[in-house]
């Protein structure tokens, strides 16, 4: 299943900050960014911090009296939030720390990449790899094209290489997940939203290297 996180979900709409998904630091700095969904099902929901700002602004409104319960600050939905036994919104806090290992293994993936595209070659290596002919120039094949010839790619493997590419740039805005649908956990479903020009696999082989193995 794919599952796209928007700015309007991983950020809480009153003070702006991003939501945190790390559930076992024990810091409180850190666990007032925990996403906190509504219990009245009004499909809204906030940091804990932004949270209990709004308690200690009611109460001051009543005469120190600290209200148990909160209305939402969206909708004025009555019994919404709890500041003292808060329904964290499982569901987000487990996509935002999936989404933290998808960006986390990319980026080691790149930085590998970069790595070995920047090793030194050394001269030794590159003589046994690319021998010189300059005594031998007319035994070298010719690379340039003629009017019959094509870029279609040769084989199977550069199909697959080529189709990968193009599957890698479609899911950086995306996240793989398989989210555990468990009614008392899980209180708010984030929609889905269809990946349009989405290419499979086939789409992405060009039509001469198609033509070429069904040969």
């Amino acid at each position: 299943m794919l599952v796209e996180l928007t700015a309007e979900e991983t950020t809480c709409s009153i003070c702006c900050s991003k939501f945190s998904s790390d559930t076992g630091n024990v810091d409180d700095e850190i666990r007032r960014h925990l996403p906190v969904l509504s219990s009245s099902r009004c499909d809204h929901w906030f940091c804990h911090g932004c949270i209990f700002r709004e308690q200690l602004r009611v109460a001051e409104d009543n005469n120190g009296k600290i209200p148990k319960w909160l209305k939402c600050m969206t909708c004025r939905e009555k019994t919404s939030f709890r500041p003292d036994e808060p329904k964290y919104h499982r569901l987000l806090i487990d996509l935002l720390g999936r989404a933290q290992q998808y960006t986390a293994t990319k980026i080691k993936q790149e930085d590998r990449g970069d790595a070995v595209s920047q090793a030194p070659v050394h001269k030794c290596d590159a003589d046994e790899t690319n021998p010189s002919r300059e005594g031998n120039v007319d035994e070298q094949p010719s690379l340039a094209l003629g009017k019959g010839d094509s870029l279609a790619l040769d084989d199977e493997s550069s199909i697959q290489h080529a189709a990968r590419h193009e599957e890698l740039s479609q899911e950086k805005l995306y996240v793989r997940v398989k989210p555990k649908h468990d009614p008392g956990d899980i209180l708010e479903v984030l929609p889905e939203r269809k990946r349009e020009h989405e290419a499979t696999a086939d789409e992405c082989v060009p039509d001469q290297a198609l033509d070429k193995m069904g040969r």
